[in-house]
């Protein structure tokens, strides 16, 4: 699902699973990944899992039962992940592999 967002806006999800937020100047990926795991990174716990991207930046979190994230964009265009419930890890991942 694409939601566009304003930086001059306060905007509440609930139950979302794959999702996108279009801000003027980046996207924001979320890709809900269940109970799958990111391989490398096994000491990252909790029962389910959602992937957040950007054009420069990944976290992957993970949470048990409800999960949580807060995102705030200042009006410079910097934004802050908040993981109310379970835990959040800026991670590394590859942008494109060519076979």
């Amino acid at each position: 699902m694409k939601f566009p967002v304003s930086r001059k806006e306060t905007v509440t999800f609930n139950n979302l699973t794959n999702a996108y937020f279009d801000v003027p100047g980046f996207i924001i990926n979320f890709t809900y990944l269940g109970t799958d795991k990111i391989d490398g990174f096994p000491m990252i716990e909790g029962t389910y899992g959602v992937l957040i991207r950007t054009q420069s930046t990944e976290v992957y979190y993970r949470y048990d039962s409800t999960g949580e994230l807060n995102v705030t964009l200042n009006k410079f265009g910097t934004y802050t992940l908040e993981a109310s419930n379970g835990n959040a890890f800026k991670i590394q991942l590859k942008e494109l592999i060519v076979k």
